[in-house]
């Protein structure tokens, strides 16, 4: 129960909730994506794409290629761990890993190369989202209705792993936290987000075609930390 005596609805949100808007599943994101990073003359040219088939054929020895989960993300998230084993000259003990001297990674790839790979599925993963996100194949109205007909019975507070913003159009106003605003983005609080605890929302767990990290070089804000995201419009 909320303070104002609501019921509260947990809503976890999938990639199937997307696929009928025109985001594809996950084999054919993955498909999709490879066909970006081939594309991508930096990625090439600096032996990502050697880095990411790598990477993507020893998921598949090791899952199996034909269960489908040598997928976009644990590539991602492999290209992104090996890069930081491979980089700690230098590095502070927060920003070393912690699994360096027991599983020194053997490998004949370059950071540059995993760090290429990882930057360009990245970008890739924003612009395909971006891309069906603008165009939606159907209506978002019964999502609209269903929303509405949540908040009527109770709090939705709706979390999903999913990079789209359908969910954002259908409903625009949801609390995302992203309240702190600067000069072109809004900075997550912490603060607001517990005292809103009682107002309908929408968390996205992985990450949104609405996410950057900040630049503030020109005008630096003390407030944006290393690894602060920012909600852009």
């Amino acid at each position: 129960m909320t303070k104002l005596g609501k019921k509260r609805i947990l809503v976890l949100v999938g990639a199937g909730a997307s696929v009928d808007f025109g985001i594809p599943q996950t084999r054919d994101f993955t498909a999709a994506l490879e066909r970006e990073i081939r594309d991508d003359e930096y990625c090439v040219l600096t032996g990502g794409l050697k880095a990411y088939e790598w990477v993507k054929n020893t998921l598949e020895e090791y899952y199996g290629a034909e269960t489908g989960e040598a997928h976009f993300e644990r590539i991602y998230h492999t290209l992104h761990e090996l890069a930081a084993m491979n980089h700690i000259d230098g590095a502070v003990p927060k920003y070393k890993p912690v699994l360096y001297p027991f599983l020194k990674p053997e490998h004949d790839h370059t950071n540059e190369a995993l760090r290429a790979a990882a930057n360009a599925m990245l970008k890739a993963i924003y612009k395909i989202a971006s891309t069906f996100s603008s165009t939606p194949k159907c209506s978002l109205a019964p999502l609209t209705a269903f929303i509405e007909g949540l908040k009527k019975q109770a709090v939705p507070r709706i979390y999903t792993t999913n990079y789209d913003d359908f969910f954002s159009q259908a409903c625009p106003g949801l609390f995302t936290g992203f309240t702190s605003k600067r000069d072109g983005y809004s900075l997550f609080s912490p603060k607001d987000y517990w005292e809103q605890w009682d107002t309908p929302g929408l968390f996205h767990l992985h990450g949104s075609v609405h996410f950057g990290f900040p630049l503030s070089i020109r005008k630096p804000d003390p407030n944006v930390g290393i690894g602060d995201l920012g909600w852009y419009v």
